[in-house]
């Protein structure tokens, strides 16, 4: 299925491990941090714009989709399951949903199939 929606150059398949072994072992160690700083910088300013727009106190008459999905990922448990069907749902949740410890978030994303959170939760739950 490689390139199947997209051009390929070179396909790789194989397990993670030995393959990034190989590769790894073929890349020269870098000491130039700009990049990294670079990308660290807008990261942080990315997060600062994702938690005001999360703050409920920026609205007097409504509660914004943002808060709700920042509210339920910090009320969370350690371990939970997050099952989201496609549509706007779908953004809150990957940006203001912050997964941490054994947390998963499971979705049909890629293939656009409505009415499927509810039978992913099922499945994952052994319900």
């Amino acid at each position: 299925m490689l390139g199947r929606r997209a051009p390929t150059v070179l396909g790789v398949v194989g397990s993670a491990r030995p393959t990034l072994k190989l590769l790894v072992d073929r890349v020269a160690p870098k000491n130039d941090t700009r990049f990294w700083d670079k990308v660290t910088q807008e990261r942080r300013k990315w997060d600062e714009k994702l938690d005001k727009q999360a703050d409920p106190a920026r609205s007097k008459d409504r509660i914004h989709p943002q808060a709700v999905a920042r509210t339920v990922s910090d009320l969370a448990k350690h371990d939970a399951i997050f099952t989201l069907d496609t549509g706007l749902n779908t953004l809150w949740s990957a940006n203001w949903i912050r997964q941490s410890g054994s947390q998963r978030i499971i979705g049909s994303f890629n293939n656009a199939a409505v009415g499927t959170a509810l039978g992913q939760a099922q499945w994952d739950t052994g319900a």
